[in-house]
C-alpha cells in the first residue's frame, strides 16, 4: 500500500468527529472503503466532494458505481456543478489536512508518482476546511432514495465502466 493511501486509510480509522475528502476521481479499494464505513459506524460524519462535470467519460462512470454502496454505510456525497473540479484535499476533524496532487483511485495510489503536504498547523489547516465548506455549501448533497432511481441502463453501465476501474 502507498504513502496517501495509507495515510488516508489511517486517518479515517483514527478520525473522532468529521472528515472531509475532496477529489475529483475517487474509486476507493477495500481498505478504503472499510476505513470510510468504519469511521461512520463509530459517528464520524464523512463527507465525499466530487466534481457532478467530468472530463473522463469512463472514470465518471466508474466513480458513480460506488455512490450507491457510499450512501447506503452513511457516507454523504457532494456532486460539485458548475465546473471541473480538480481539487484534491482531506481534512480530519479540524486536526489535520491533506492537500496535493494525489486523487483517491488506484492509478494515484499505485503508479503514478503524487505529491502530498500534510498540515497540521491550526490555521493551515482551518484555511483548507473553510475553502471545502464553500465548495460543500455549492455543491448538491446526493439523497439515496433519488439516486436508486436512475435508469438501469446506466446504472448497467456504471457498473461495466467500474469492472475497468483499474486499468482506468
Amino acid at each position: 500500500v502507498e504513502g496517501f493511501q495509507s495515510l488516508l486509510v489511517w486517518q479515517l480509522h483514527r478520525a473522532q468527529r468529521r472528515a472531509i475528502i475532496v477529489t475529483p476521481y475517487f474509486i476507493p479499494d477495500a481498505d478504503l472503503f472499510a476505513a470510510m464505513r468504519s469511521a461512520v459506524l463509530r459517528g464520524v460524519d464523512v463527507h465525499l466532494l466530487v466534481s457532478r462535470v467530468m472530463d473522463q467519460p469512463l472514470v465518471g462512470m466508474a466513480q458513480r458505481s460506488f455512490y450507491a454502496d457510499m450512501l447506503a454505510i452513511g457516507v454523504h456525497i457532494h456532486r460539485f456543478p458548475r465546473y471541473l473540479l480538480h481539487a484534491k484535499n482531506v481534512s480530519i476533524d479540524e486536526d489535520l489536512a491533506i492537500v496535493g496532487s494525489s486523487n483517491v483511485d488506484l492509478r494515484s495510489f499505485q503508479l503514478n508518482l503524487e505529491l502530498s503536504l500534510l498540515l497540521l498547523d491550526r490555521p493551515s489547516v482551518f484555511q483548507v476546511i473553510a475553502i471545502q465548506q464553500k465548495w460543500l455549501a455549492e455543491s448538491e448533497l446526493l439523497n439515496a432514495a433519488e439516486w436508486a432511481q436512475r435508469p438501469l441502463p446506466l446504472r448497467v453501465a456504471e457498473n461495466i465502466a467500474r469492472l475497468f476501474d483499474s486499468l482506468i
